[in-house]
């Protein structure tokens, strides 16, 4: 029932700046050419793959791109390709379900309900399944889904390239079948489930008997919600009952069943910088049919000689608790700078090796700053105390220079996502000497170079300044704050001098990357106070 929009987005991935497509009949992802406006088509008055955000850029060119890598890349080469693109796992874990409680009017059988949201955090698209209603013996199309063969679902003479691709690469229908079993062996097993549907039934049977909307629904009785749940119904959808065909899928997907030795599958690979030392601190964990041996990092400075180290799960490297599958370790980055590359790696109890990224490296870039601005202070929930030039409650940046010169911005980002330092450029505006300039994160450019393309989450963020150094980012400032109350600002003030609601750092020439100052000497100001403040200054 839940609306999938930029909300739903921003609560799963922590942004909502992506496009966000809905794809209906007949959206089977194939390619039709390499100008995107040939995905625009539209069929009954709507387009098959309909962009539900960034409605006024109107640009297809990342649904394209990924389309294209999806049907023209050799198999061979497809999981370097794709995973770049594509969130892969993911979208095995969910197809592996569906194919499990026989939903055919997904992108598989039917090209239909489904949506692709391009995830600003990772670069990569993200599979949303959508309308599930056709699902657990549900059918109009004459088809036999209790006993229809997992590996080969999709039509065969229709291109499905979302399946078909994916299950001829071995390395995919392996962990394919991987989820599926484990579906099989737990949530989807008749012990399992079965008591699972009692109690549904009994919760909802005295809001089934009086429900109005119940008869208009093809003309069911509550006989027919009662009959329904153990054998087939007198109307041509309903073939079967709910439990016949979860029994019967379960016997046929078992037996159909190709298990193969998976690697291990990688995931949750993230990079953090400690606040008071010159290092970064690498985490990652894994999921395997064996036991993970190990894990290790593996990384290089300005793609010179590549050095691997040892993550550990003993929980005594920032790992979490021991023997948790949660892997960590840290690497002292004293007097380096440039560009930093890793990937991790990971080996099963038999041999099995992989790593994440899969062909690439993940790269962070280690210089020093030019110039020394301060996230000074912000407001997560303005709802109703300090407004834009448009008389609009947003919220908002305020960024200080603590120099004793002007300062342009024309090099400079701001950010409240540590993978994209370069989500929105600073306009070319000077801050005068010990001045700041406020910024509305109100994810609305069309108001002026004031507005970013974010908004602040009031359930709190990370939010960062970047300098554009060459081809990468330098850190200037960053804040991670927590859940914000309404109508307050927070100064994000280093452990400096405070002057009014202004923060200044020590006298510094150049502020690392790596440093980040502590932030104690943080306060909370009450709207009120702010209004007074302003007006003094």
């Amino acid at each position: 029932m839940e609306h999938v929009d930029e909300e739903f987005v921003q609560l799963r991935y922590g942004n909502n700046d992506g496009n966000l497509y809905k794809c209906l009949w007949p959206a089977d992802l194939a390619y039709k050419g390499g100008d995107p406006d040939l995905y625009k088509q539209e069929y009954g008055g709507r387009r098959a793959y309909e962009l539900v955000t960034n409605e006024i850029n109107d640009d297809y060119t990342d649904l394209a791109h990924f389309i294209d890598v999806l049907n023209n890349t050799p198999i061979a080469d497809l999981p370097c390709e794709l995973e770049k693109v594509f969130n892969v796992d993911s979208y095995l874990k969910a197809i592996a379900f569906d194919i499990l409680d026989g939903n055919w009017d997904g992108p598989i059988y039917n090209k239909n309900n489904f949506y692709l949201y391009h995830n600003l955090a990772t670069d990569k698209f993200e599979y949303i399944p959508y309308d599930l209603d056709n699902t657990l013996g549900i059918d109009w199309l004459s088809v036999d889904w209790v006993t229809r063969n997992i590996y080969t679902w999709a039509p065969s003479t229709e291109p499905r390239p979302i399946y078909k691709r994916l299950i001829a690469v071995p390395e995919y229908k392996d962990r394919f079948s991987f989820y599926m079993n484990g579906y099989l062996q737990t949530v989807f097993h008749p012990d399992s489930i079965f008591p699972y549907l009692d109690n549904l039934k009994a919760l909802i049977s005295d809001a089934a008997q009086i429900d109005p909307y119940r008869p208009l629904d093809y003309g069911f009785s509550f006989d027919d919600f009662e009959d329904g749940w153990d054998s087939a119904l007198p109307w041509f959808q309903t073939p079967t009952g709910v439990k016949p065909f979860i029994q019967g899928r379960w016997q046929t997907a078992s037996q159909q069943l190709l298990m193969g030795d998976i690697s291990p599958i990688i995931h949750q690979v993230s990079h953090a910088f400690w606040p008071s030392a010159m290092g970064l601190q690498i985490n990652a964990s894994a999921t395997d049919d064996n036991l993970t041996a190990g894990m290790e990092v593996c990384y290089r400075w300005n793609g010179q000689t590549q050095t691997c180290l040892d993550l550990f799960d003993d929980g005594q490297h920032a790992d979490g608790a021991a023997g948790d599958g949660g892997y960590g370790n840290s690497l002292d980055f004293a007097g380096q700078t440039g560009e930093f590359e890793y990937f991790v790696r990971a080996t099963d109890n038999v041999g099995q090796q992989s790593r994440q990224p899969i062909c690439d490296w993940r790269t962070v870039y280690v210089g020093d700053a030019v110039a020394p601005l301060v996230l000074n202070e912000f407001m997560a929930s303005n709802s109703g105390t300090y407004p834009d030039g448009a008389g609009e409650f947003e919220d908002w940046i305020e960024v200080y220079n603590p120099s004793n010169a002007p300062l342009s911005l024309k090099d400079f980002y701001l950010t409240d996502n540590e993978d994209l330092p370069g989500k929105w450029k600073m306009p070319n505006v000077y801050i005068p000497t010990q001045g700041y300039t406020v910024f509305w994160a109100d994810s609305d450019e069309s108001q002026g170079s004031l507005h970013t393309n974010f908004k602040l989450s009031a359930e709190g963020e990370y939010l960062a300044i970047h300098e554009k150094r060459g081809d990468g980012f330098t850190l200037v400032d960053s804040y991670t704050f927590g859940e914000q109350a309404p109508t307050k600002s927070r100064a994000a003030c280093p452990t400096a001098l405070v002057i009014s609601s202004k923060c200044l750092r020590r006298p510094a020439q150049t502020t690392s990357h790596l440093r980040q100052f502590g932030r104690s000497a943080s306060m909370i100001l009450t709207s009120e106070s702010r209004q007074i403040q302003r007006l003094t200054n």
